[in-house]
């Protein structure tokens, strides 16, 4: 398409000269999150942003080490996962990616704005959006110097599920809200709930991540080959 030569011409131009064309940038969406698992909810919101157009690039960044959560699964198999879910996703390699600099770091915790500024030191010119959930909305403010990332970071709220729309109150200038989104309501808690019951998950987490996480053992889960006809289990890591 147009837009997408357009996009490539200033990546090029960008890579070549380090700046982009004067009046013209790209605008890249950030949506981190633990992604342990990655499940069907997720890849709501990665369509949704997708089909409205709203960024460039959307890269998916799985978070690192922090105060407020550990992981279940090691960086490998979320990365793995991860891999998977863009398979679902099958849209075009040049708009969604994944960037793991995060695991690269386990002993180091992970803060939003050292993110933002090694982003914007890499990429010039660069407009970034992170994409939260409304339930971090009320949160930032804590976080690590939470009042400077209000003031500088651009956001993309995605409502909770099946909330009205002004449930949500007043948000601030630069949050803008995910309107007219196609609302799932998951958890990875409850994916791996079900997944260690035995309850049925195929509505909450695509049958090759499901396969991967049995395979593998992952999240107290019995390890088991007993997989979907069709998947190879060599394919899955």
């Amino acid at each position: 398409s147009l837009a997408m030569w357009i996009k490539l011409f200033l990546r090029c131009v960008h890579t070549v000269y380090g700046y982009f064309p004067e009046g013209l940038s790209l605008k890249i969406g950030v949506f981190g999150g633990s992604f342990d698992p990655p499940h069907r909810g997720h890849l709501c919101v990665i369509r949704s942003i997708f089909q409205k157009g709203l960024f460039d690039e959307l890269l998916l960044i799985p978070s690192g080490r922090n105060l407020e959560k550990s992981w279940r699964s090691s960086p490998l198999h979320r990365e793995a996962m991860l891999n998977l879910l863009l398979k679902e996703a099958a849209l075009p390699v040049s708009y969604l990616r994944t960037d793991l600099r995060q695991f690269e770091r386990p002993n180091i915790i992970s803060h939003t704005n050292d993110l933002l500024k090694e982003l914007e030191l890499e990429n010039p010119g660069v407009s970034f959006w992170f994409v939260i959930g409304e339930d971090l909305v009320n949160q930032i403010e804590g976080w690590h110097r939470g009042e400077e990332l209000l003031r500088e970071v651009s956001f993309l709220v995605v409502p909770r599920p099946f909330k009205a729309r002004d449930s949500m109150g007043a948000v601030p200038s630069q949050m803008n809200i995910l309107e007219d989104h196609q609302q799932v309501d998951i958890s990875s808690t409850q994916v791996f709930e079900a997944l260690r019951s035995g309850a049925d998950s195929k509505d909450l987490i695509h049958e090759s991540i499901r396969s991967y996480i049995l395979k593998h053992g992952l999240y107290d889960c019995e390890p088991s080959l007993n997989l979907s006809p069709g998947l190879d289990p060599q394919a899955l890591g």
